[in-house]
């Protein structure tokens, strides 16, 4: 049986996103679920918990436009599941903050030719430590915003948009897909 999340003390998987991260990704995304929660860190009025289980779940219970910040040490699984939900139809749209480890399988089998996004942190998110309720200083790896909004196939119908800041600000494009040598980098 795969679990939700780990919470022993020596794990961040229960640490929460950043209010101002995830306020300007729901202005853009307009979030109707998060499947990534726990009952005191919920950023949407819809989501589940570790009890929900939202490896199990079907996400349309969650509305179309779902949020996750996953558990670290379950990245692939998350990943995975929500390329599924929005394939399989449950959801219009998962946005998921991950590690930004882009040699991993799981980035190479769920997000490069699948995800129509891939935005890029230039610096480290200071996620929220649940037992202080205060940001931490010690995320150990940048971290990416994937965006699947559709079941695409081939590397080309993957856009990677540029580079944000912690809060979601762009700080440059890159438009049309780098895969292909069409890339083009520009400020913004």
């Amino acid at each position: 049986m795969v679990q939700h999340r780990q919470t022993r003390v020596t794990t961040k998987d229960d640490w929460q996103t950043p209010v101002q991260l995830f306020k300007k990704l729901d202005n853009r995304f307009s979030f109707t679920g998060d499947a990534c929660a726990a009952a005191d860190n919920a950023l949407s009025p819809r989501f589940f918990t570790e009890k929900t289980d939202a490896l199990r779940s079907n996400w349309s219970d969650l509305g179309d436009s779902v949020f996750i910040n996953p558990p670290y040490s379950k990245s692939h699984e998350f990943v995975a599941r929500s390329w599924r939900a929005v394939r399989d139809g449950e959801v219009k749209r998962v946005v998921a903050v991950v590690p930004s480890t882009c040699e991993v399988r799981w980035f190479h089998d769920y997000v490069i030719g699948k995800a129509s996004e891939i935005w890029f942190t230039k610096g480290r998110i200071n996620f929220i430590n649940p037992e202080t309720g205060s940001e931490g200083q010690s995320n150990v790896v940048g971290t990416a915003i994937i965006v699947w909004d559709g079941a695409r196939v081939g590397w080309t119908n993957t856009s990677i948009w540029g580079m944000c800041s912690k809060t979601f600000e762009p700080t440059v494009h890159v438009s049309n897909s780098v895969f292909m040598g069409a890339a083009q980098v520009s400020l913004i």
